[in-house]
């Protein structure tokens, strides 16, 4: 057996990066997350700061890669811990705070080992492949002390290819407290010591199958697979799980709110480029209706006649992002309509889209926006500079009709958004949102909403009414 390398003997600031873009979840969140995705955020029991005691314990653990001390972070780690799972009214009971203090010691140290080992070894393999033509053999390694469990005792000297897909799913740590590494090694190394054999490791998996706290960790992408993630789920129990995940947010480590889908950067659908949801297009009309159930209670409804595989891909990518911003957490009708003047429209309960604009948005950009002579309005063209924009800022428009229809206090509101209309007009600040906007006081919020949502250009009081009355809406 090898000697046991210190991982901890070298700056490492790429393993610090690791930790430093883990997303902050709130532990009634992490708790109902399959063990997979849990091994990618950072968490406390009973902490729900998340911009606050978790975000100071995720810099310190990045600290310990940088050259930082082991023993100081766990004492910042443990004081932060204590100090939020304090309760004043136990402040004279030396027992319960002697306990406490003893759980939050054991809580830092947890931390430290699965977070700073995932993040060496995420790093390590990075290294690992960057030379696999000089050393193309990985061999796993365990602390070999007391602490060491059955199941990965039983894989210390595992030697395999580093292409081979059993390091997909056991490359340490691949279990809550997992502290074994993997080293590379030579062609002739790897054949001197002996390679693994396919036998000896279907035993393995037949001997200890995954367990419930089993998580993968592919150490060279957070990203998950769908079908990895989907598994035996019915359609049903899959669509209702990717609901919930779209639902959920986590805050990223600069401090933005995202979906639990987006965070995870899913290669499937929906992924997320640039920073923003996108569905994966459909390769076929059967595929991309399955794909419209997911947020809508029934079948895609073509009464307004049958649409294009290009017209459905564009309507689900598009409506399904503003949804998600829009926090719509499900809606009973989706489908096509036939209106030559509009791009898509709403109601209480569903959307509609142009089948003929989501086939040709450029030709439904030109129609409405590009055009100065366009009675019906639109977002202006100084503001929309594409088609793609403009698909995007009419889905949002009609998610906030959709808002507005299901607030329980929309008369209000709208009373609210009818007075700033009129000063709007009269102040003639109007004429900085569009012709559209000043049909109403449901169009006016529509279409800053759009412009909110798109981040197009608008005035700080434009700016703050949206977020007021985003903040007023209640569903």
């Amino acid at each position: 057996m090898a000697n046991k390398p210190n991982l901890l003997q070298k700056s490492n600031t790429a393993a610090s990066g690791v930790i430093r873009d883990k997303a902050a979840v709130r532990s009634e969140l992490m708790s109902g997350l399959l063990p997979d995705i849990r091994a990618r955020a950072i968490c406390v029991a009973r902490l729900d700061d998340e911009r606050g005691a978790i975000g100071r314990i995720r810099e310190a653990l990045a600290k310990v890669p940088e050259g930082g001390d082991w023993h100081k972070a766990r004492k910042a780690i443990r004081d932060d811990v204590f100090g939020e799972w304090f309760d004043p009214e136990t402040q004279d009971n030396d027992e319960a705070l002697g306990k406490l203090r003893e759980a939050a010691e054991g809580k830092a140290e947890f931390l430290l080992k699965t977070h700073v080992f995932q993040a060496y070894s995420a790093s390590r393999y990075r290294e690992q492949q960057e030379f696999a033509d000089d050393f193309p053999y990985l061999m796993y390694i365990t602390m070999g002390d007391g602490s060491v469990r059955e199941s990965h005792e039983a894989l210390d000297g595992t030697i395999l290819p580093a292409d081979d897909p059993f390091w997909e799913t056991h490359y340490p740590p691949w279990d809550w407290g997992c502290r074994c590494i993997v080293e590379s090694l030579t062609r002739e190394d790897a054949e001197e010591r002996g390679i693994t054999t396919a036998r000896e490791i279907e035993r393995f998996e037949h001997k200890f199958p995954d367990g419930e706290n089993t998580f993968e960790f592919h150490p060279g992408s957070l990203a998950i697979p769908i079908k990895d993630l989907r598994g035996d789920m019915t359609d049903e129990k899959w669509g209702g799980f990717m609901q919930d995940m779209m639902n959920r947010s986590v805050v990223m480590p600069g401090g933005e709110r995202v979906s639990v889908w987006e965070w995870l950067e899913f290669d499937g659908n929906p992924i997320v480029e640039n920073g923003t949801i996108k569905f994966r297009p459909a390769a076929t009309m059967r595929e991309a209706e399955s794909f419209a159930t997911i947020f809508i209670g029934r079948r895609l409804d073509h009464n307004g006649g049958t649409p294009s595989l290009k017209a459905i891909n564009n309507a689900n990518e598009t409506f399904r992002r503003a949804m998600v911003r829009g926090g719509v957490k499900r809606v009973g009708e989706y489908g096509t309509y036939s209106n030559p003047n509009a791009v898509a429209a709403a109601s209480r309960d569903g959307f509609w889209f142009n089948k003929t604009d989501f086939e040709n948005p450029e030709a439904a950009f030109r129609r409405d926006v590009s055009n100065p002579k366009a009675e019906n309005g639109g977002i202006p063209f100084t503001v929309a500079p594409s088609a793609k924009r403009y698909l995007e800022a009419s889905a949002e428009h009609e998610v906030a009709h959709n808002l507005i229809l299901n607030s329980a206090n929309r008369r209000e509101l709208r009373n609210k958004l009818r007075e700033e209309l009129e000063m709007a007009k009269n102040n003639k600040s109007i004429n900085k949102v569009s012709r559209y906007a000043a049909q109403d006081e449901d169009e006016f919020f529509s279409e800053l909403y759009a412009m909110y949502r798109t981040n197009m250009p608008m005035t700080n009081h434009f700016k703050k009414l949206v977020e007021d009355i985003l903040n007023e809406i209640r569903i």
